[in-house]
C-alpha cells in the first residue's frame, strides 16, 4: 500500500467539449482575457495525461546474481523499500514495498518520468549467509521510469553495496569566482575506512582521470574512446600518492582522512571557503602555500596546471584511488588530441580502489556514454551547479547506509556515483 502527503489538487474547471462556441468569440477571449480573473487567458484546462496501473521488479544486477542465489531470491529483490517521486517534483514520494516475488504495484501513475530508488538492507543473519561475496551489506539502485506512451510494467536493476576498503567519502572540488578572480586553492577530498582493518596509505595515488568526455568537434566521442572507457585500467595525468615508507600512516576502521589543496585557513582569501588546518595531508605544487605541520603528497603527475598542486577541472573529473604500483613502469600514451604532446599514464584495474563522477547536467556539448569504464563507475553523477558564487558551499558525499555492531558508520558503495552520493553544504574533517 502506498504512502503519500500530497496536497489538495487545484479547482479544476468542468469540461465544455459539447458546448458550441463561435470561433469568433474564442478568439475575442483568448486576445483580452475576457471572463478570466486576474487576465487568465486560458478559458478551458486541458484534460490531464491518462493514468496507467504501473507494476515495478526489484531486478538483482547481474554482476549480483550468485549472492542473491545463496539468499534465496532468485533474480529479484524481496521485501525492498520502493521510492517513487515525478521527475519534475509535481507530486509527493510514494514508498511501496516489494512482494516476495520482488515486485512493488505502484498503482495508477500519470503519464510521465519517475525517479525510483530501491534499496534493501540485510539482516545480520542474511549477511552470515553469503560469506565469499566481498562484504555486501545491501542492494541499493535507482533509474527513471517512464510510463507516457502507456508502458505497465518495467524492472529496475539493483547492485549490492559492498563494504570494500578505502572509498571516496566527500569531494569538494569546485572554484569560487565572484566576478573577480577565481579562487581555486579551497578543494579537498576525504577518504573513509569502510573495513574492517587497518589500512594504510603509504603509496596510494589520488588522480584524476582521463578528462575528455563530452563530444566535440577537437575531440568527437568516438576518438576518446579507447582512453576513456578503457576497462584495463584508468589513464591519467594528474596523480600524487601517499608518502610513507609502508606502514608510516595507519588508517584505523572508520577513520577518515582529508587531503587539501592548500592545508590553510581559506576563509580570509575568500568568503565561505573553509578552514582546513586541520587536514590530514595536502596536494603540492611549484608554488604552493605549505603549511609544515600538514604532510606533503608527492607530485608525480605529467605537468601542473596549478601552482598548487591537483588542477581544479571546472567542468567536471574522474578522481580515482588506486594501490601502490611501481610508477615509473606504468604504461605511457600519448595524447589522443593533435599536436598535444602529454604522456597519459595507465594504472591496470587491479589497483583501482574506487572511482567517482561528476559533472554539469546542462552543457553545449553532450556527454559521451560514459567518463569511464563501467567497471570502475557504473554511472556518473550530476552535482555541479552552473553558479560559482554559491556552488563551491556545496559538495557530493557518500550516503551512510548502516552502522557496525560497534557504531562505526558503513557508507554506501554500489560503484554508482550516481546513486552512492548526495549533494550537501561542505563539510570538511567529518562525515556528514
Amino acid at each position: 500500500m502506498a504512502s503519500t502527503s500530497d496536497g489538495a489538487h487545484p479547482t479544476r474547471i468542468p469540461s465544455v467539449a459539447s458546448v458550441r462556441i463561435p470561433p469568433a468569440l474564442i478568439a475575442l477571449a483568448l486576445l483580452t482575457g475576457f471572463g478570466c480573473a486576474g487576465g487568465e487567458r486560458t478559458i478551458v484546462e486541458p484534460p490531464p495525461p491518462p493514468s496507467t496501473d504501473f507494476v515495478l521488479t526489484a531486478q538483482v544486477d547481474p554482476e549480483d546474481l550468485a549472492a542473491a542465489q545463496q539468499l534465496g531470491w532468485g533474480s529479484v529483490i524481496p521485501t525492498a523499500e520502493v521510492r517513487i517521486t515525478p521527475a519534475d517534483s509535481s507530486a509527493a514520494t510514494q514508498i511501496f514495498t516489494t512482494t516476495k516475488n520482488g515486485t512493488a504495484d505502484l498503482g495508477k501513475l500519470k503519464a510521465g518520468k519517475y525517479l525510483a530508488e530501491v534499496r534493501r538492507l540485510l539482516s545480520n543473519a542474511e549477511i552470515s549467509t553469503i560469506p565469499g561475496t566481498s562484504g555486501i551489506v545491501a542492494f541499493v539502485g535507482a533509474d527513471t521510469i517512464d510510463n507516457s506512451s502507456g508502458t505497465l510494467a518495467g524492472p529496475v536493476s539493483v547492485p549490492a553495496s559492498r563494504r570494500r576498503s578505502l572509498v571516496i567519502n566527500e569531494s569538494s572540488w569546485r572554484v569560487g569566482y565572484d566576478g573577480g578572480l577565481p579562487y581555486q586553492n579551497g578543494g579537498y577530498f576525504e577518504l573513509y575506512n569502510n573495513s574492517d582493518t587497518t589500512i594504510y596509505l603509504d603509496g596510494i595515488s589520488i588522480g584524476f582521470a582521463f578528462n575528455i568526455f563530452r563530444d566535440g568537434t577537437a575531440l568527437p566521442c568516438e576518438s576518446s574512446e579507447a582512453m576513456r572507457n578503457d576497462p584495463t585500467g584508468v589513464w591519467s595525468l594528474y596523480h600524487q600518492i601517499f608518502p610513507g615508507a609502508g606502514h608510516d600512516y595507519p588508517l584505523k576502521p572508520g577513520g577518515l582522512v582529508t587531503v587539501a589543496q592548500d592545508a590553510i585557513d581559506h576563509r580570509p582569501y575568500y568568503s565561505g571557503m573553509p578552514d582546513l588546518r586541520g587536514a590530514n595531508f595536502e596536494f603540492v605544487g611549484p608554488a604552493d602555500i605549505d603549511n609544515p605541520t600538514v604532510p606533503n603528497m608527492i607530485d608525480k603527475s605529467y605537468d601542473s596546471l596549478n601552482d598548487h598542486g591537483m588542477p581544479p577541472l571546472a567542468s567536471g573529473y574522474t578522481i580515482f584511488l588506486a594501490l601502490p604500483v611501481d610508477f615509473d613502469a606504468l604504461p605511457k600514451r600519448g595524447d589522443p588530441r593533435a599536436g598535444n604532446s602529454r604522456q597519459w599514464s595507465q594504472y591496470p584495474a587491479t589497483s583501482i580502489l574506487d572511482a567517482f563522477s561528476t559533472t554539469f547536467a546542462q552543457s553545449d556539448f553532450a556527454i559521451c556514454p560514459e567518463m569511464i569504464n563501467k567497471k570502475f563507475d557504473r554511472r556518473l553523477g550530476f552535482f555541479q551547479g552552473q553558479d560559482d558564487r554559491t556552488d563551491f558551499l556545496y559538495s557530493p558525499s557518500r550516503k551512510v547506509i548502516g552502522t557496525t555492531v560497534d557504531g562505526r558508520s558503513i557508507l554506501q558503495d554500489t560503484r554508482t556515483s550516481a546513486t552512492d552520493f548526495v549533494k550537501g553544504p561542505v563539510t570538511p574533517l567529518q562525515l556528514r
